[in-house]
Protein backbone atom coordinates (compact mmCIF):
# COMPACT_ATOMS: atom_id res chain seq x y z
CA UNK A 1 0.00 0.00 0.00
CA UNK A 2 1.27 3.50 -0.89
CA UNK A 3 -1.64 5.77 0.09
CA UNK A 4 -4.77 5.25 2.16
CA UNK A 5 -7.52 7.73 2.94
CA UNK A 6 -9.90 6.44 5.61
CA UNK A 7 -13.17 8.40 5.96
CA UNK A 8 -11.33 11.67 5.49
CA UNK A 9 -13.08 15.01 5.79
CA UNK A 10 -11.69 18.53 5.64
CA UNK A 11 -13.54 21.62 6.87
CA UNK A 12 -12.55 25.27 6.64
CA UNK A 13 -14.05 28.10 8.63
CA UNK A 14 -16.04 30.47 6.47
CA UNK A 15 -16.30 33.94 7.96
CA UNK A 16 -19.76 35.44 7.68
CA UNK A 17 -18.82 39.07 8.37
CA UNK A 18 -15.33 40.17 7.15
CA UNK A 19 -15.90 43.71 8.53
CA UNK A 20 -16.24 42.28 12.03
CA UNK A 21 -12.95 40.41 11.56
CA UNK A 22 -11.20 43.69 10.79
CA UNK A 23 -12.75 45.45 13.80
CA UNK A 24 -11.89 42.54 16.10
CA UNK A 25 -8.30 42.49 14.77
CA UNK A 26 -7.84 46.24 15.24
CA UNK A 27 -9.77 46.85 18.43
CA UNK A 28 -10.32 43.45 20.03
CA UNK A 29 -13.68 42.17 21.14
CA UNK A 30 -15.87 39.19 20.43
CA UNK A 31 -14.72 36.83 17.69
CA UNK A 32 -16.79 36.98 14.48
CA UNK A 33 -19.35 34.34 13.67
CA UNK A 34 -18.08 31.59 11.44
CA UNK A 35 -19.48 28.45 9.91
CA UNK A 36 -17.77 25.34 8.67
CA UNK A 37 -17.40 24.71 4.95
CA UNK A 38 -16.69 21.06 4.19
CA UNK A 39 -14.34 20.85 1.19
CA UNK A 40 -14.17 17.05 1.54
CA UNK A 41 -16.53 14.60 3.21
CA UNK A 42 -16.05 10.93 4.04
CA UNK A 43 -13.40 10.17 1.40
CA UNK A 44 -12.02 6.63 1.51
CA UNK A 45 -9.43 5.55 -1.03
CA UNK A 46 -6.58 3.04 -1.15
CA UNK A 47 -3.76 3.24 -3.70
CA UNK A 48 -1.30 0.39 -4.15
CA UNK A 49 2.39 0.84 -4.88
CA UNK A 50 3.06 1.57 -8.53
CA UNK A 51 -0.58 2.36 -9.28
CA UNK A 52 -1.70 5.51 -11.12
CA UNK A 53 -4.91 7.17 -9.99
CA UNK A 54 -6.51 10.09 -11.79
CA UNK A 55 -8.73 12.60 -10.01
CA UNK A 56 -11.47 14.29 -12.04
CA UNK A 57 -14.19 16.76 -11.10
CA UNK A 58 -15.46 20.25 -11.79
CA UNK A 59 -13.97 23.36 -10.20
CA UNK A 60 -14.71 23.39 -6.48
CA UNK A 61 -15.17 19.64 -6.26
CA UNK A 62 -12.34 19.17 -3.74
CA UNK A 63 -9.59 17.84 -6.03
CA UNK A 64 -6.87 20.25 -4.92
CA UNK A 65 -7.84 19.91 -1.26
CA UNK A 66 -7.48 16.13 -1.57
CA UNK A 67 -3.94 16.49 -2.90
CA UNK A 68 -3.01 19.12 -0.31
CA UNK A 69 -4.09 16.74 2.45
CA UNK A 70 -2.05 13.98 0.82
CA UNK A 71 1.05 16.19 0.79
CA UNK A 72 0.58 17.37 4.37
CA UNK A 73 -0.24 20.99 3.52
CA UNK A 74 -3.37 20.66 5.69
CA UNK A 75 -4.28 18.15 8.38
CA UNK A 76 -7.60 16.34 7.93
CA UNK A 77 -10.50 17.49 10.10
CA UNK A 78 -11.75 13.92 10.30
CA UNK A 79 -10.37 10.53 9.37
CA UNK A 80 -6.81 9.44 8.77
CA UNK A 81 -4.31 9.47 5.91
CA UNK A 82 -1.46 6.98 5.65
CA UNK A 83 1.41 7.49 3.19
CA UNK A 84 4.41 5.24 2.63
CA UNK A 85 7.28 6.71 0.61
CA UNK A 86 8.77 10.00 -0.50
CA UNK A 87 6.30 12.38 -2.16
CA UNK A 88 7.27 14.80 -4.94
CA UNK A 89 4.41 17.21 -5.51
CA UNK A 90 3.65 19.76 -8.18
CA UNK A 91 0.56 21.27 -6.61
CA UNK A 92 0.54 24.75 -8.05
CA UNK A 93 2.61 26.98 -10.25
CA UNK A 94 5.95 27.81 -8.64
CA UNK A 95 4.99 26.51 -5.20
CA UNK A 96 8.08 26.53 -2.99
CA UNK A 97 10.03 28.88 -5.28
CA UNK A 98 11.40 32.20 -4.03
CA UNK A 99 10.87 34.80 -6.78
CA UNK A 100 14.02 36.71 -5.75
CA UNK A 101 16.27 33.66 -6.14
CA UNK A 102 17.65 32.47 -9.45
CA UNK A 103 16.44 29.29 -11.07
CA UNK A 104 19.66 27.55 -10.02
CA UNK A 105 19.21 28.58 -6.39
CA UNK A 106 15.59 27.51 -6.42
CA UNK A 107 16.53 24.10 -7.82
CA UNK A 108 18.77 23.46 -4.81
CA UNK A 109 16.25 24.85 -2.34
CA UNK A 110 13.31 22.94 -3.81
CA UNK A 111 15.30 19.71 -4.08
CA UNK A 112 16.25 20.03 -0.40
CA UNK A 113 12.60 20.49 0.54
CA UNK A 114 11.84 17.30 -1.38
CA UNK A 115 14.45 15.41 0.64
CA UNK A 116 17.55 15.43 -1.57
CA UNK A 117 21.07 15.95 -0.26
CA UNK A 118 23.17 18.66 -1.90
CA UNK A 119 25.54 16.11 -3.44
CA UNK A 120 22.55 14.39 -5.02
CA UNK A 121 21.37 17.69 -6.47
CA UNK A 122 24.90 18.41 -7.73
CA UNK A 123 24.91 15.08 -9.57
CA UNK A 124 21.50 15.71 -11.15
CA UNK A 125 21.57 19.44 -11.77
CA UNK A 126 22.59 19.18 -15.44
CA UNK A 127 19.78 16.70 -16.11
CA UNK A 128 17.28 18.97 -14.33
CA UNK A 129 18.38 22.03 -16.31
CA UNK A 130 18.37 20.11 -19.60
CA UNK A 131 14.85 18.80 -19.03
CA UNK A 132 13.53 22.26 -18.08
CA UNK A 133 15.18 23.68 -21.22
CA UNK A 134 15.06 27.33 -20.14
CA UNK A 135 18.58 28.20 -21.29
CA UNK A 136 20.42 31.09 -19.63
CA UNK A 137 17.33 31.91 -17.55
CA UNK A 138 18.50 29.21 -15.13
CA UNK A 139 20.72 31.95 -13.63
CA UNK A 140 18.08 34.69 -13.69
CA UNK A 141 15.63 35.49 -10.85
CA UNK A 142 12.50 33.39 -11.26
CA UNK A 143 10.37 36.55 -10.90
CA UNK A 144 11.38 37.22 -14.52
CA UNK A 145 10.04 33.84 -15.69
CA UNK A 146 6.93 33.27 -17.73
CA UNK A 147 4.33 30.86 -16.33
CA UNK A 148 5.58 28.22 -18.76
CA UNK A 149 9.17 28.57 -17.58
CA UNK A 150 8.02 28.31 -13.96
CA UNK A 151 6.29 25.01 -14.50
CA UNK A 152 9.08 23.58 -16.66
CA UNK A 153 11.61 24.07 -13.88
CA UNK A 154 9.29 22.97 -11.08
CA UNK A 155 8.28 19.81 -12.92
CA UNK A 156 11.88 19.02 -13.79
CA UNK A 157 12.95 19.20 -10.15
CA UNK A 158 10.01 17.05 -9.03
CA UNK A 159 10.66 14.22 -11.48
CA UNK A 160 14.40 14.07 -10.79
CA UNK A 161 14.14 13.47 -7.03
CA UNK A 162 13.49 9.72 -7.24
CA UNK A 163 10.03 10.03 -5.70
CA UNK A 164 8.04 7.04 -4.52
CA UNK A 165 4.83 9.03 -5.11
CA UNK A 166 4.42 11.76 -7.74
CA UNK A 167 1.54 14.21 -7.30
CA UNK A 168 0.61 16.46 -10.23
CA UNK A 169 -2.23 19.00 -10.02
CA UNK A 170 -3.08 20.60 -13.39
CA UNK A 171 0.38 22.17 -13.58
CA UNK A 172 1.03 20.88 -17.09
CA UNK A 173 -1.87 22.90 -18.48
CA UNK A 174 0.34 25.99 -18.85
CA UNK A 175 3.09 24.23 -20.82
CA UNK A 176 3.28 24.16 -24.60
CA UNK A 177 2.32 21.02 -26.52
CA UNK A 178 5.94 19.91 -26.95
CA UNK A 179 6.69 20.19 -23.24
CA UNK A 180 3.42 18.47 -22.29
CA UNK A 181 4.38 15.54 -24.51
CA UNK A 182 7.82 15.48 -22.89
CA UNK A 183 6.25 15.45 -19.42
CA UNK A 184 3.84 12.66 -20.32
CA UNK A 185 6.76 10.58 -21.58
CA UNK A 186 8.63 11.18 -18.32
CA UNK A 187 5.56 10.27 -16.26
CA UNK A 188 5.23 7.02 -18.20
CA UNK A 189 8.89 6.17 -17.56
CA UNK A 190 8.44 6.84 -13.84
CA UNK A 191 5.39 4.59 -13.84
CA UNK A 192 7.41 1.83 -15.48
CA UNK A 193 9.96 2.26 -12.68
CA UNK A 194 7.22 1.62 -10.10
CA UNK A 195 6.43 5.19 -9.00
CA UNK A 196 2.91 5.74 -7.65
CA UNK A 197 1.07 8.54 -9.46
CA UNK A 198 -1.71 10.83 -8.24
CA UNK A 199 -2.79 12.92 -11.23
CA UNK A 200 -5.39 15.70 -11.39
CA UNK A 201 -6.41 16.94 -14.82
CA UNK A 202 -9.40 18.34 -16.69
CA UNK A 203 -8.06 16.56 -19.78
CA UNK A 204 -9.82 13.19 -19.67
CA UNK A 205 -7.66 11.92 -22.51
CA UNK A 206 -4.49 12.51 -20.43
CA UNK A 207 -6.02 10.79 -17.41
CA UNK A 208 -6.89 7.78 -19.55
CA UNK A 209 -3.41 7.72 -21.06
CA UNK A 210 -1.47 7.46 -17.80
CA UNK A 211 -3.88 6.15 -15.14
CA UNK A 212 -5.19 2.73 -14.14
CA UNK A 213 -8.05 3.95 -11.97
CA UNK A 214 -9.87 7.21 -11.41
CA UNK A 215 -11.91 8.89 -8.70
CA UNK A 216 -14.62 11.42 -9.51
CA UNK A 217 -15.23 14.08 -6.87
CA UNK A 218 -18.23 16.37 -6.70
CA UNK A 219 -18.86 18.87 -3.88
CA UNK A 220 -16.25 17.11 -1.76
CA UNK A 221 -17.69 13.62 -2.06
CA UNK A 222 -16.63 10.58 -4.05
CA UNK A 223 -19.21 10.07 -6.79
CA UNK A 224 -17.49 7.13 -8.45
CA UNK A 225 -14.29 5.14 -7.98
CA UNK A 226 -13.12 2.43 -10.32
CA UNK A 227 -11.46 1.73 -13.67
CA UNK A 228 -10.32 4.85 -15.49
CA UNK A 229 -12.58 4.29 -18.52
CA UNK A 230 -15.69 3.63 -16.47
CA UNK A 231 -15.25 6.66 -14.21
CA UNK A 232 -14.27 9.13 -16.94
CA UNK A 233 -17.10 7.99 -19.22
CA UNK A 234 -19.67 8.67 -16.47
CA UNK A 235 -17.97 11.97 -15.63
CA UNK A 236 -18.16 13.13 -19.26
CA UNK A 237 -21.83 12.16 -19.43
CA UNK A 238 -22.39 14.30 -16.35
CA UNK A 239 -20.62 17.24 -17.99
CA UNK A 240 -22.80 16.93 -21.05
CA UNK A 241 -26.00 16.83 -19.07
CA UNK A 242 -25.00 20.16 -17.51
CA UNK A 243 -23.77 21.60 -20.79
CA UNK A 244 -26.94 20.71 -22.65
CA UNK A 245 -28.99 22.43 -19.96
CA UNK A 246 -26.78 25.53 -20.12
CA UNK A 247 -26.99 25.62 -23.91
CA UNK A 248 -30.78 25.56 -23.88
CA UNK A 249 -32.01 29.10 -24.58
CA UNK A 250 -34.49 30.63 -22.16
CA UNK A 251 -37.44 30.82 -24.55
CA UNK A 252 -41.12 30.08 -24.45
CA UNK A 253 -42.18 26.42 -24.27
CA UNK A 254 -42.20 24.61 -27.66
CA UNK A 255 -45.39 24.81 -29.66
CA UNK A 256 -47.68 21.76 -29.92
CA UNK A 257 -46.36 21.13 -33.45
CA UNK A 258 -42.83 20.65 -32.17
CA UNK A 259 -42.14 16.95 -31.59
CA UNK A 260 -41.11 16.16 -28.01
CA UNK A 261 -37.84 14.59 -29.16
CA UNK A 262 -36.61 17.85 -30.66
CA UNK A 263 -37.06 20.07 -27.61
CA UNK A 264 -35.37 18.73 -24.45
CA UNK A 265 -31.78 18.78 -25.73
CA UNK A 266 -31.78 22.57 -25.98
CA UNK A 267 -31.50 23.33 -29.71
CA UNK A 268 -29.50 26.47 -30.48
CA UNK A 269 -31.46 27.07 -33.70
CA UNK A 270 -34.70 25.42 -34.81
CA UNK A 271 -36.55 26.62 -37.89
CA UNK A 272 -37.82 25.70 -41.36
CA UNK A 273 -40.96 25.75 -43.52
CA UNK A 274 -42.31 22.51 -42.00
CA UNK A 275 -41.10 22.54 -38.37
CA UNK A 276 -42.30 19.34 -36.75
CA UNK A 277 -41.69 17.00 -39.68
CA UNK A 278 -38.70 15.56 -37.77
CA UNK A 279 -40.44 13.25 -35.33
CA UNK A 280 -37.46 11.70 -33.56
CA UNK A 281 -33.69 11.32 -33.54
CA UNK A 282 -31.08 9.21 -31.75
CA UNK A 283 -27.33 8.87 -31.46
CA UNK A 284 -26.42 5.21 -30.89
CA UNK A 285 -23.51 2.83 -30.88
CA UNK A 286 -23.18 -0.17 -33.19
CA UNK A 287 -25.52 -2.19 -30.99
CA UNK A 288 -28.26 0.43 -31.14
CA UNK A 289 -27.79 1.69 -27.56
CA UNK A 290 -28.10 5.43 -27.08
CA UNK A 291 -25.06 7.12 -25.58
CA UNK A 292 -23.55 10.48 -24.72
CA UNK A 293 -19.91 9.40 -24.91
CA UNK A 294 -18.50 7.48 -27.89
CA UNK A 295 -15.14 5.80 -28.13
CA UNK A 296 -12.78 6.87 -30.89
CA UNK A 297 -12.77 4.56 -33.96
CA UNK A 298 -16.00 2.82 -32.88
CA UNK A 299 -19.18 2.79 -34.94
CA UNK A 300 -21.71 5.60 -34.46
CA UNK A 301 -25.21 5.82 -35.85
CA UNK A 302 -27.40 8.84 -36.43
CA UNK A 303 -31.08 7.91 -36.70
CA UNK A 304 -33.63 10.44 -37.99
CA UNK A 305 -37.35 9.66 -38.14
CA UNK A 306 -39.37 12.20 -40.12
CA UNK A 307 -42.65 12.64 -41.93
CA UNK A 308 -42.32 13.50 -45.61
CA UNK A 309 -44.20 16.79 -46.13
CA UNK A 310 -47.27 16.46 -48.32
CA UNK A 311 -46.86 17.39 -51.97
CA UNK A 312 -43.05 17.54 -52.05
CA UNK A 313 -41.02 16.12 -54.92
CA UNK A 314 -39.31 13.17 -53.23
CA UNK A 315 -36.75 13.00 -56.06
CA UNK A 316 -35.14 16.09 -54.55
CA UNK A 317 -35.82 15.34 -50.90
CA UNK A 318 -32.70 15.03 -48.74
CA UNK A 319 -31.89 14.33 -45.10
CA UNK A 320 -28.63 15.67 -43.71
CA UNK A 321 -26.65 15.68 -40.53
CA UNK A 322 -23.57 17.56 -39.50
CA UNK A 323 -21.37 17.55 -36.43
CA UNK A 324 -20.11 20.82 -35.04
CA UNK A 325 -17.77 21.75 -32.23
CA UNK A 326 -19.21 23.91 -29.45
CA UNK A 327 -17.98 27.03 -31.25
CA UNK A 328 -20.31 26.19 -34.13
CA UNK A 329 -17.72 25.07 -36.69
CA UNK A 330 -18.91 22.35 -39.07
CA UNK A 331 -16.53 19.39 -38.81
CA UNK A 332 -18.44 16.68 -40.68
CA UNK A 333 -21.39 16.97 -43.07
CA UNK A 334 -23.28 14.13 -44.74
CA UNK A 335 -26.46 14.30 -46.87
CA UNK A 336 -28.53 11.68 -48.68
CA UNK A 337 -28.52 14.05 -51.68
CA UNK A 338 -24.74 13.79 -51.98
CA UNK A 339 -24.42 10.10 -51.13
CA UNK A 340 -27.60 8.59 -52.61
CA UNK A 341 -29.64 11.17 -54.54
CA UNK A 342 -33.28 10.26 -55.11
CA UNK A 343 -33.33 7.60 -52.40
CA UNK A 344 -36.75 8.76 -51.13
CA UNK A 345 -38.56 8.22 -54.45
CA UNK A 346 -41.73 6.22 -53.82
CA UNK A 347 -41.75 6.88 -50.07
CA UNK A 348 -44.49 8.71 -48.17
CA UNK A 349 -45.50 9.24 -44.56
CA UNK A 350 -43.05 8.35 -41.79
CA UNK A 351 -39.52 7.38 -42.88
CA UNK A 352 -36.39 6.63 -40.91
CA UNK A 353 -32.92 7.44 -42.25
CA UNK A 354 -29.91 5.87 -40.54
CA UNK A 355 -26.34 7.06 -41.08
CA UNK A 356 -23.55 4.77 -39.87
CA UNK A 357 -19.92 5.78 -39.74
CA UNK A 358 -16.67 5.19 -37.88
CA UNK A 359 -16.12 7.85 -35.24
CA UNK A 360 -12.86 9.58 -36.11
CA UNK A 361 -13.52 12.71 -34.06
CA UNK A 362 -10.71 13.44 -31.64
CA UNK A 363 -11.55 13.68 -27.91
CA UNK A 364 -13.80 16.64 -27.22
CA UNK A 365 -17.38 17.83 -27.05
CA UNK A 366 -19.68 18.16 -30.02
CA UNK A 367 -23.24 18.85 -31.10
CA UNK A 368 -25.40 17.28 -33.80
CA UNK A 369 -27.28 19.20 -36.49
CA UNK A 370 -30.19 17.58 -38.37
CA UNK A 371 -31.99 18.83 -41.46
CA UNK A 372 -34.67 17.80 -43.93
CA UNK A 373 -33.93 19.59 -47.19
CA UNK A 374 -35.30 20.49 -50.60
CA UNK A 375 -32.40 20.10 -53.05
CA UNK A 376 -34.31 20.96 -56.23
CA UNK A 377 -32.41 24.25 -56.63
CA UNK A 378 -28.77 25.32 -56.18
CA UNK A 379 -29.76 27.13 -52.97
CA UNK A 380 -30.82 24.62 -50.33
CA UNK A 381 -34.30 25.11 -48.85
CA UNK A 382 -35.00 23.65 -45.42
CA UNK A 383 -38.20 21.92 -44.38
CA UNK A 384 -36.70 21.67 -40.90
CA UNK A 385 -33.31 22.48 -39.39
CA UNK A 386 -32.28 21.64 -35.80
CA UNK A 387 -28.89 22.81 -34.55
CA UNK A 388 -28.09 21.14 -31.25
CA UNK A 389 -30.45 18.19 -31.58
CA UNK A 390 -27.99 16.13 -29.51
CA UNK A 391 -24.83 16.81 -27.51
CA UNK A 392 -22.11 14.19 -27.12
CA UNK A 393 -18.42 13.59 -26.50
CA UNK A 394 -15.65 11.50 -27.97
CA UNK A 395 -13.14 9.68 -25.76
CA UNK A 396 -9.93 7.92 -26.73
CA UNK A 397 -7.50 5.57 -25.00
CA UNK A 398 -4.62 7.52 -26.52
CA UNK A 399 -3.87 11.16 -27.23
CA UNK A 400 -5.20 12.34 -30.59
CA UNK A 401 -4.40 15.54 -32.45
CA UNK A 402 -6.39 17.72 -34.82
CA UNK A 403 -10.18 17.83 -35.06
CA UNK A 404 -10.70 14.46 -36.68
CA UNK A 405 -8.47 11.77 -38.17
CA UNK A 406 -9.16 10.35 -41.62
CA UNK A 407 -9.09 6.58 -42.11
CA UNK A 408 -5.87 6.06 -44.01
CA UNK A 409 -4.38 3.03 -45.74
CA UNK A 410 -0.73 2.70 -44.75
CA UNK A 411 1.71 0.44 -46.53
CA UNK A 412 5.20 -0.40 -45.24
CA UNK A 413 7.86 -2.01 -47.41
CA UNK A 414 11.61 -2.30 -47.63
CA UNK A 415 13.12 1.00 -48.74
CA UNK A 416 15.44 -0.67 -51.29
CA UNK A 417 12.57 -2.40 -53.03
CA UNK A 418 10.57 0.81 -53.12
CA UNK A 419 13.53 2.72 -54.55
CA UNK A 420 14.05 0.11 -57.27
CA UNK A 421 10.42 0.34 -58.32
CA UNK A 422 10.61 4.14 -58.43
CA UNK A 423 13.68 3.87 -60.69
CA UNK A 424 11.88 1.35 -62.90
CA UNK A 425 14.43 -1.40 -62.37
Amino acid sequence: MAIEFDRVGKAFRRIENPARVLRQTLFGGQSPETELFWALRDVSLRVERGEAVGVVGCNGSGKSTLLQLLCGVYPPTRGTIAVQGRIAALLELGAGFDPEFTGRENVYMNAAVLGMQRRETDARFDAIAAFADIGHFIDEPVKTYSSGMFVRLAFSVAVHTDPDILVVDEALAVGDARFQAKCMKRIKSLREAGVTLFFVSHDVSSVRTVCDRAVWLDHGRVVRLGSVFDVTAHYMEHLFADEAAEAAPATEPPSPETPPEAAPGGPINHWGSHVGCIRGHRLTDAGGATARVFEYARTMRVEVTFRIPDGVDTAHLSVAFSIKDLKGTDLLVCTTHDENAGCFRGHAGLVRATFEFENRLTPGRYLLVLAVEDRSAPVVQYYEYIEGAEYFATASETTRFGLFNLPTRIQIEAARQAAMEMEGT
